[in-house]
């Protein structure tokens, strides 16, 4: 055999070998960055489920999950191209507002049962006790904020009522807030009233699902390049967590030890929460206009918009699973 003749024999067999191997690897999956507004909360459990769970992987779709510190820092990140999907509360609906580059595409929860008021060793008996007192909340006009004017609202306290009191998003900021008396209560998820019932050091007051009427809870937000240049996992994702969602509802302990393993919290409490929170999360995601009035209402009170904005013109409901 001639030179040529092998030179071409090897280019074959190089060629046959890049095939064979190419072809055994598995296609590329999609891949998607989801963001969640704070590391713990429970409102954003399904998304941790649809990864354990494989829901997500079933479609071919990769998630990574990254956790922020407050929606403002989510949003941040969505706006810098760092996170493709959010999963925020409905105040964060403002950003949009302001000119995020960012659609809503799904109602995520239509009831605020993730927000509790949560009281430390004070002894607060009723709402009364805490005109005048300030009260912790993750961020200047954010949800946790809005809810302590719902408290002052609630009582007609038009001055000298709650004072909403900024300490950070996370639960060891309120947990030392409380602590340190530089607080009497604090509105954060419901299951750190229960660690802190455990330690005796505070327990949960009421869920602020109790103050707040007609309004969506939380969002799934994505940014319009994500949509633009990854529509078809977009709709995987929504799909996945709408299954992860469904497998909840139907699995109540594999989905508590889930919730252990994520939050921190004791299998005791993560059955608590599950109790509590687990009716807050839709299975269709489609948005419920008088809900999206009582956020646009919000945002008016929180300086955030003027005048009745129209919330529903930044949803969309094209993505959501048919």
């Amino acid at each position: 055999m001639d030179k040529n003749m092998i030179r071409i024999s090897l280019a074959r067999l190089l060629l046959a070998a890049f095939l064979v191997a190419t072809l055994a690897l598995p296609a590329r999956a999609d891949s998607l960055v989801v963001g969640k507004t704070t590391p713990q909360g429970f409102g954003w459990l399904p998304v941790d489920v649809g990864v354990k769970q494989g829901f997500f992987a079933k479609t071919g779709l990769d998630v990574q999950i990254v956790a922020s510190n407050g929606g403002a820092k989510l949003h941040q990140a969505m706006v810098a191209g760092a996170v493709d999907i959010g999963l925020g509360s409905g105040t964060d609906m403002g950003f949009l507002l302001k000119g995020a580059p960012e659609t809503a595409i799904a109602d995520l929860a239509d009831r605020l049962l993730d927000l509790g008021v949560i009281v430390g060793t004070a002894p607060i008996k009723t709402l009364d006790d805490l005109k005048g007192a300030r009260v912790g909340v993750s961020a200047p006009a954010s949800l946790t904020w809005w809810v302590v004017l719902q408290i002052n609202r609630k009582q007609g306290w038009t001055q000298d009522g709650a004072i909403p009191l900024a300490v950070g998003g996370n639960w060891p900021a309120f947990t030392a807030a409380l602590a340190t008396d530089q607080v009497k209560a604090v509105v954060a998820d419901p299951a750190l009233g229960f660690q802190l019932s455990d330690a005796g050091r505070g327990r949960l007051f009421m869920p602020a699902a109790d103050i707040v009427g007609d309004f969506t809870a939380h969002v799934i937000f994505a940014t319009n390049a994500a949509l633009a240049a990854k529509p078809d996992a977009v709709r995987k994702f929504l799909a996945g967590w709408f299954a992860s969602v469904r497998w909840m509802n139907e699995n109540r302990p594999a989905t508590e030890a889930i919730a252990a393993e994520i939050t921190g919290l004791t299998p005791a409490n993560a059955s608590r929460a599950y109790e509590l929170m687990m009716p807050m999360f839709r299975e269709d995601g489609h948005f419920i206009p008088q809900d999206m009035a009582g956020v646009a209402r919000s945002l008016v009170e929180l300086g955030l918009a003027e005048g009745s904005p129209d919330l529903m013109a930044h949803t969309t409901e094209a993505y959501l699973p048919k």
